[in-house]
């Protein structure tokens, strides 16, 4: 059967529709999918791929963004660096937002640094438009304790360039170092850690002398996987310092 399109007639109702869906169709096809961009991570107003801070210190961190219709909010986050063989001393949790509705932001975080931290983190920055659509970076960012002990640490089997320690299964690995502070030293230990950061195994050192070194650590694992191998200090007024470096067993 043969239909004569030139007899159909479309009522108002019809043509409504029709003219809704086209409108529909259009703008799908100009939705916006560009997402925002990152365009500099600043501190106090100069601009940094990296951090570097001492604990007890304040941080102005100043983000710019943009989007080609309207950033939606910027948020930075803290995380420790689990790349990193040295362990943080104490915990710094930091995760703040701020919302905008510009095209273009300079927003601003304090970070107020504690006293008792020392370590390697990452700030990852992530900023969404009102689409959803994302843009993210990361930059290291080191917190220095200068009032904890310095620790010197080297192992036998020595690192390797990219500062693993390979071992084979059953083999030992000798630890020596030296840790010292103004203040005195309260304790000092060598310990290896499991991949979770679970000790596995204490060596206590003897503190005899400031600066106190020493020769005599060693551990052997069966178990081939990754570890890490850790010096703490301690000095008599409470800050903690810690040396580390991954070990491969193979």
């Amino acid at each position: 059967m043969m239909i004569n399109l030139s007899k159909i007639r479309l009522t108002p109702f019809v043509l409504a529709v029709i003219t809704l869906f086209a409108a529909a169709c259009q703008d799908r096809e100009q939705a916006d999918i560009t997402p925002p961009e990152i365009e500099e991570i600043a501190i106090d107003g100069i601009a940094v791929t990296a951090i570097q801070v001492e604990q007890g210190s304040t941080l102005n961190l100043t983000v710019h963004a943009r989007d080609n219709e309207a950033l939606e909010k910027v948020t930075v986050t803290l995380m420790e660096n689990t790349n990193s063989p040295t362990p943080p001393t104490g915990i710094y949790a930091f995760n703040q937002s701020q919302t905008t509705g510009s095209d273009h932001a300079a927003l601003q975080f304090e970070l107020t640094i504690p006293e008792s931290i020392a370590a390697q983190m990452i700030a990852k920055i992530v900023a969404v438009d009102a689409n959803g659509y994302t843009d993210q970076l990361e930059i290291p960012m080191i917190i220095i304790n200068s009032q904890a002990p310095t620790i010197a640490g080297s192992s036998n089997p020595a690192e390797d360039a990219n500062g693993e320690i390979h071992i084979n299964a059953g083999q030992n690995l000798l630890m020596s170092g030296e840790a010292n502070d103004a203040d005195g030293l309260q304790s000092l230990s060598v310990m290896l850690w499991d991949a979770n950061d679970q000790p596995l195994a204490t060596t206590p050192i003897a503190i005899t002398a400031t600066p106190m070194a020493f020769s005599d650590a060693s551990f052997d694992q069966a178990v081939s996987g990754r570890y890490r191998v850790v010096i703490e200090a301690v000095d008599n007024s409470g800050h903690r310092s810690y040396w580390g470096r991954i070990v491969i067993v193979d």
